[in-house]
């Protein structure tokens, strides 16, 4: 992978990056047991404390000098401190014991799940990769730098509003009619929030990206513009 990207360090980089998803794998079920019950108070804590960590790792590891590995120590912060708070609530214990009746079920949402998570992922990252490849990293950088405004205000709406949208589409799974009427009215919930934010940004896209890039910024507003609007 370093050879094909021509990125010095990043064989080293790899190995540890990968107990960050080894740690989001453990905190998956405790989470989204605490989503279903409508522990939402509880989450904010939890990303509250996980964020301010590893900004705090990253922001530090940047001033020190410790460069790219100032985001790898950002990411295992937050991807300790947010195992840690899962595993100190208990909400999950793990057993040897192995329910065949429930696995069916668990197994036909998780593979679904699993699908639409790859594939969305794949649709997100192929660009990154063949930038990076063929147009080398001053080309990916750019290009990070003009969606990175985007990804945050995904993240932020994604984060408020639709892990109480499913947790509310879990509760009426049974009742296909109660189903349906809640899926309408938070659809129309997620876009009523996210449509005028998102086209907005795109208005403002090179202002925006000025602000809070600076001078770093040029050729970044027209990727915003092409992801938001």
């Amino acid at each position: 992978i370093e050879r094909v990207f021509a990125a010095p360090g990043m064989a080293s980089l790899l190995p540890v990056c990968g107990l960050v998803v080894v740690m989001n794998a453990f905190a998956c079920i405790p989470v989204a047991i605490m989503r279903m019950r409508f522990a939402f108070k509880a989450l904010a804590l939890r990303a509250f404390a996980a964020t301010a960590t590893g900004a705090a790792l990253g922001l530090g590891g940047a001033l020190l000098g410790f460069g790219v590995w100032s985001l790898v120590m950002q990411a295992l912060g937050f991807a300790a401190v947010n195992l840690a708070f899962v595993v100190a609530r208990r909400t999950f214990r793990p057993t040897l014991r192995l329910d065949l009746a429930g696995a069916g079920p668990l197994l036909r949402f998780g593979v679904a799940a699993l699908s639409n998570r790859m594939l969305l992922c794949a649709t997100n990252r192929a660009i990154e990769l063949v930038m990076a490849a063929q147009f080398g990293l001053v080309a990916l950088a750019t290009f990070v730098l003009g969606t990175r405004l985007h990804f945050i205000l995904a993240q932020l709406i994604s984060s408020s509003l639709l892990d109480v949208v499913f947790s509310t589409l879990s509760q009426a799974r049974h009742d296909p009619v109660a189903f349906r009427e809640a899926f309408r009215r938070n659809l129309a919930l997620v876009t009523l929030v996210a449509v005028p934010a998102f086209v907005g940004m795109a208005l403002v896209a090179r202002d925006l990206c000025m602000l809070v890039f600076g001078q770093n910024a040029e050729g970044a507003p027209e990727y915003l513009v092409i992801v938001a609007g």
